[in-house]
């Protein structure tokens, strides 16, 4: 799943997608170890061993590129007594929807879910994909700092809960290099991404990428699994 909420209120941390990764990234013990999915993150970060371990650099999550710091010092989680955290950096978000990202959250859904792979409680299964993996991004890059630009990268383990959770996924209405929510790299002229068919691609920062509402792009079409457009060479 894109994320677990499993707090009360509109500040709280959760588990990302990353976090559920980990028992298939040699990484079982550390997955037991903080008991994802049923301790809370927040009371992980009131632990002094354990937060130790989700402010541990893990090099699989970051671009080798990327001059950012160990621990992202922009999207701070919180612990149950309300302190802020640095946690591990990430360079990778996933994809959410075309348009401006949505959280789909159960007590307030929407009644066609976001078209991309990533939300609250999310479970799209590779049937899901209808347009074929090899033609739907799963997971793209986003650095901390591209020359004066800032776009603060991302987090391992989770993202403070607010209405854009972008520090685990990107919003599809921003283009390449443009914007904190969006897909950034320090690779001149666009970005990596993780495809569904395991296939990693460099996308230009000009392909062709509509931010309106109506899914009419190249970018978009790869971001939808179930739009039905066909791609072509990108």
């Amino acid at each position: 799943m894109g994320l677990l909420a499993q707090g009360g209120g509109n500040a709280d941390s959760n588990w990302g997608w990353g976090a559920y990764l980990l028992p298939f990234m040699d990484q079982g013990p550390l997955y037991n170890q903080l008991d994802v999915g049923n301790t809370q993150l927040e009371q992980i970060l009131d632990d002094n061993t354990l937060r130790s371990l989700v402010q541990t650099p893990y090099p699989a999550f970051r671009c080798p590129s990327d001059v950012g710091p160990a621990l992202n010092d922009k999207w701070l989680l919180r612990d149950s007594s309300e302190a802020n955290h640095q946690t591990s950096t990430s360079n990778y978000v996933g994809t959410n929807r075309t348009i401006a990202s949505s959280r789909n959250a159960p007590w307030a859904p929407l009644t066609t879910p976001p078209n991309g792979m990533f939300w609250i409680h999310s479970k799209v299964r590779l049937r899901d994909i209808t347009d074929g993996t090899s033609n739907t991004v799963f997971i793209g890059e986003r650095a901390y700092k591209v020359g004066t630009s800032q776009f603060e990268a991302g987090n391992v383990f989770g993202t403070r809960d607010d209405p854009d959770d972008a520090a685990v996924w990107a919003e599809g209405n921003r283009t390449i290099n443009s914007h904190v929510d969006g897909f950034s790299s320090p690779h001149v002229g666009g970005c990596h991404f993780l495809m569904g068919d395991g296939a990693v691609r460099f996308i230009s920062e000009n392909i062709n990428h509509n931010t309106n509402d109506a899914v009419n792009s190249t970018f978009e079409y790869l971001i939808g699994r179930n739009d039905g457009n066909v791609v072509g060479e990108f």
